[in-house]
């Protein structure tokens, strides 16, 4: 009995330092004046864009930062071979092309076939932005596509700023949409009055397709001041149209031979 009461003395007093440490506790306050749950401004998820910000880097990704290699320490071949491009790669000047049309006009396609000589069934509508990159000697272009669709045209005029070229695609085939077009073709050149057009007649495999000619006066062209350099091209996105007059690979090399007087 005796180590039996000395083994529960002890629990009790271990109990005592324990609740003795733990302090009082404080009491819930009452159902009624519960209020709404706070939220952190610092978790609260942003909205997501749509559109690239103007000037924004895209297509880059975040470098790591982190210890090197130690002093003295020798990479293996591949790996320096690796940072010797990357290196040369982030020395590249960049070249904006802005890349704009209505809907439908086949501005996808022609990134397309800008970038890659693959053949492609297919291209699906541009709901927000489409951008590919194209090494030339000595810089990159970045080719930027905003969608065409009403509610897009709005932001256009805000890209133009960083735009060293602006490519406008127009459906040589769309007859009843080519006062839109021209309409929204002029109200971005009245933006920026000297910034370079190359203006795509596009679609030129359709048999009811106008001229690069009957085109130049249906988007009053004509009306443009001296000092814009400009350019009026017919094209056929397609890949059967590669190795014709009209294909897509005049497009990239005038945009070469342009962005690099720049």
């Amino acid at each position: 009995m005796g180590f039996a009461g000395c083994r529960c003395q002890k629990a009790k007093n271990r109990g005592a330092r324990g609740r003795k440490s733990l302090g009082a506790v404080p009491k819930a306050a009452p159902f009624g004046n519960v209020g709404p749950p706070t939220r952190d401004p610092a978790r609260v998820r942003p909205a997501l864009r749509l559109l690239p910000q103007p000037g924004s880097a895209r297509g880059r990704r975040c470098r790591r930062s982190g210890p090197g290699p130690e002093e003295g320490q020798v990479l293996p071949e591949p790996v320096r071979s690796w940072l010797a491009r990357r290196r040369r790669w982030l020395d590249f000047s960049m070249r904006q092309v802005l890349v704009l049309g209505l809907e439908g006009a086949g501005k996808s396609s022609v990134l397309h076939y800008i970038s890659s000589e693959a053949a492609k069934d297919r291209t699906a509508p541009t709901q927000g932005f489409n951008s590919v990159q194209v090494y030339a000697e000595g810089f990159q272009i970045d080719l930027l596509e905003l969608g065409g669709s009403q509610n897009l045209r709005f932001y256009w005029n805000q890209y133009l700023s960083q735009a060293h070229v602006l490519v406008f695609v127009v459906d040589s085939s769309d007859g009843p949409r080519l006062p839109t077009a021209r309409q929204e073709l002029h109200w971005l050149l009245a933006e920026d009055p000297r910034l370079p057009l190359v203006v795509l007649a596009n679609k030129q495999d359709k048999g009811d397709a106008l001229s690069t000619a009957e085109l130049h006066q249906e988007l009053a062209l004509h009306t443009l001041n001296g000092q814009r350099e400009f350019f009026l091209l017919p094209t056929s996105a397609t890949h059967a149209a590669l190795a014709s007059a009209t294909s897509i690979r005049r497009v990239k090399s005038l945009l070469v031979e342009l962005l690099s007087q720049l």
